[in-house]
């Protein structure tokens, strides 16, 4: 059995942009106003991972398809535009 995590708070220091793994990055990293508590949303998805043996959203091909589904799970079936 193998286990991991991937923390993805990590930052460049040249541009300031947040750097991980787009399918454990917490909602909160793609408008950049993040802090400690994304780790705690990568972990879970290293969970749900582990717990399904599913990658999280591997139907999606880019980074952008990855980032809309975020986004739009975040903000839920009644949340406003």
């Amino acid at each position: 059995m193998i286990v991991y995590c991937d923390c993805v708070l990590a930052v460049t220091e040249l541009h300031s942009m947040p750097v991980g793994t787009p399918e454990f990055m917490a909602p909160e990293m793609f408008d950049g106003h993040y802090d400690e508590s994304v780790d705690v949303y990568a972990f879970g998805m290293c969970l749900l991972e582990m717990s399904t043996s599913e990658y999280p959203y591997k139907e999606c091909t880019y980074f952008a398809q990855i980032m809309k589904r975020v986004i739009a799970v975040s903000r839920g079936p009644f949340a406003g535009p």
